[in-house]
């Protein structure tokens, strides 16, 4: 029983940590870019709030737009019995039935001020049929129908046109939310690229490390064939152990560092934490002449923050109404 308990969390183990032999994914900073823009959880946060807005926007926007309302109701038959005494006899009891259809179709239309024209047409019918106890049972029939048709027109005076204001409202929070997701996307173009470089620096860091530690190894090695030459003194060989000590040292705080460089970049872009990879870029600069005025300027015209603040000046006007 102990060992089925021992090999179960053992293949628990397996299920639950990928394979060292699994191939890992090799990244450039473009599909890195990519994948961060669809799969980062911060693109997806607010990409949820800008579909939210749109949302919010159609409806209030429907709010202009025609509208029918229908209503059916089916044929419904109800029926009752009212009992009539008799001075002689026992009480007789007469019945009526009625069997029902009501129709109603409403067509409004919103106005750019905020009222509502609306025609309404009804149409009702009733057939009804009565048993008569007290004359042979005789049967009475009836029908009747009636349709309607009404033209209203409501206008709100001595107050804003809400209707206008909330559409206006829904408009700017989705462009704010549209800007925000614009903004993120530049954000998070930045950030991808800033942890490229920190994997590609950390990578480098390491193999410089493992290339000292490797030099050092060496020159302990032969530090050790000169000593029992009699060539060196001890004390070189003890410099050269406190080398290589430091260089393992080195290696391995390298080595976490990279690993905490490559968990966090794979937090940042949304892959799993489990999944392995490395890079590969081709550095290349490329030389761009700014003219401090014509940055200042293009900053003032596209920069998100500033449209998003407009917007949210435009949103406090309507709340201050």
């Amino acid at each position: 029983m102990k060992r089925l308990i021992t090999l179960t969390f053992l293949m628990l183990q397996a299920s639950a940590y990928p394979s060292e032999a699994q191939e890992s994914l090799v990244l450039t900073l473009d599909q890195a870019v990519n994948i961060a823009l669809n799969k980062s959880f911060t693109i997806k946060s607010y990409n949820e709030k800008r579909l939210a807005t749109q949302h919010f926007f159609k409806y209030w926007d429907a709010h202009f737009k025609p509208r029918i309302d229908y209503k059916i109701s089916s044929p419904a038959w109800s029926e009752r019995v009212q009992a009539i005494d008799r001075v002689d006899g026992l009480p007789v009891y007469n019945s009526t039935g009625a069997m029902t259809f009501l129709s109603d179709l409403k067509f409004t239309y919103t106005i750019p001020t905020g009222g509502h024209v609306a025609l309404n047409a009804q149409l009702y019918r009733e057939n009804l049929k009565t048993v008569l106890a007290l004359q042979d049972y005789q049967t009475l029939t009836s029908r009747k129908a009636r349709s309607s048709f009404s033209l209203s027109f409501d206008q709100p005076i001595l107050t804003k046109n809400q209707l206008k204001e909330n559409l206006d409202e829904a408009r700017l929070q989705f462009e704010r939310s549209n800007s925000e997701f614009n903004r993120q996307q530049l954000d998070i173009i930045y950030q991808v690229t800033e942890g490229f470089y920190q994997v590609y620096r950390g990578t480098r860091e390491m193999e410089i490390a493992a290339e000292k530690l490797k030099n050092s190894t060496e020159a302990l090695r032969i530090a050790r064939l000169k000593a029992e030459a009699g060539r060196v003194p001890e004390v070189e060989v003890l410099r050269s152990e406190v080398d290589v000590a430091q260089n393992r040292a080195d290696l391995s705080e390298s080595e976490s560092k990279l690993e905490r460089a490559k968990d966090s970049f794979k937090q940042l872009i949304g892959l799993s934490l489990y999944d392995d990879f490395r890079i590969i870029t081709d550095l290349r600069y490329d030389s761009l002449d700014i003219d401090l005025e014509t940055a200042i300027q293009k900053a003032l015209a596209s920069r998100h923050e500033i449209a998003e603040t407009k917007k949210d000046i435009e949103l406090r006007k309507i709340d201050l109404d």
